[in-house]
C-alpha cells in the first residue's frame, strides 16, 4: 500500500518512533517530517501528502493552527493528532474541529489502524465523488455496482425503466434484465466498480414486471 505521511512533530525520537510504526506495517508509505508552520504550508502546497499526524503541543503553535491550515488548504486530507497531551480534554472538540482521531503517544499500536480507516474513507469518498459526477453526466439508464457485485448508484432514467425505487435496487446484486457492464477506474487506475448500460426491450420489460 502506498501513500504519503507528512508528521509534525519536533521531538527527534517520537518521529523515528512514528515512523518506525508506521513502516512496520505499511512498508511502502513515504513519510516526511516538519516542525514548523512555514514547512508545513510550503509542503501541503507543493506535495500534499495522503494523512497528515500532528503532535498537539507544539512549541511555537498549537496543533489547532496545523488543524485549520490543513482543513483550509487540504480539506480532504485526514488529520490525526499523536499527542502526550491529555486525550481526554482535546478530544471532543479536535474532532469536531475536523480531526479524524485524537491519539495519546501511549496508544502507538492504535496508530497503523487508525491510519488505515483513514486510508478507506479517502477511497469511499473518492468512489463517492467519482460515480456521482458520473451520473451527473448521464442521461441513460445506468447502474453502477462496486467489486464486490453489489448496486450502489442507479440513475433516475433507469429506475423509471425498470419500474423500482432507487431504495428497491440499492444493494441488491441483481436487476434481472441484461446490463452491459464495464471497469470504473480511479484516478491511480485502480477499478472500483462497473458501470453497466441496461438493454431492456418491452418484452423484457413485461418479464421483470412479472417477477
Amino acid at each position: 500500500m502506498r501513500f504519503s505521511v507528512l508528521h509534525i512533530e519536533e521531538n527527534g525520537k517520537d518521529a523515528r518512533l512514528v515512523e518506525r510504526v508506521l513502516m512496520m506495517h505499511f512498508p511502502e508509505v513515504e513519510v516526511h517530517h516538519v516542525n514548523n508552520l512555514k514547512d508545513f504550508i510550503q509542503l501541503i502546497e507543493n506535495n500534499p501528502p495522503d494523512i497528515i499526524i500532528s503532535d498537539y503541543g507544539l512549541a511555537n503553535h498549537s496543533g489547532e493552527i496545523f488543524l485549520k491550515t490543513c482543513r483550509i488548504e487540504v480539506p480532504d486530507v485526514p488529520f490525526i493528532f499523536f499527542t502526550n497531551t491529555s486525550v481526554g480534554a482535546i478530544r471532543s472538540k479536535l474532532v469536531s474541529d475536523g480531526a479524524k482521531e485524537v491519539l495519546n503517544k501511549m496508544e502507538a499500536e492504535r496508530l497503523p489502524e487508525v491510519v488505515e480507516n483513514a486510508l478507506l474513507q479517502i477511497h469511499v469518498n473518492e468512489e463517492a465523488n467519482i460515480l456521482s459526477s458520473i451520473l451527473s453526466q448521464i442521461s441513460d439508464p445506468i447502474i453502477i455496482r462496486n467489486n464486490y457485485g453489489f448496486i450502489t448508484h442507479v440513475s433516475d432514467i433507469a429506475c423509471l425503466q425498470l419500474g423500482k425505487s432507487l431504495s428497491d435496487l440499492m444493494g441488491t446484486r441483481d436487476v434481472k434484465v441484461p446490463v452491459d457492464f464495464r471497469p470504473i477506474k480511479d484516478k491511480k487506475g485502480n477499478t472500483i466498480g462497473e458501470i453497466g448500460h441496461l438493454r431492456v426491450g418491452s418484452a423484457q420489460m413485461k418479464k421483470f414486471e412479472m417477477n
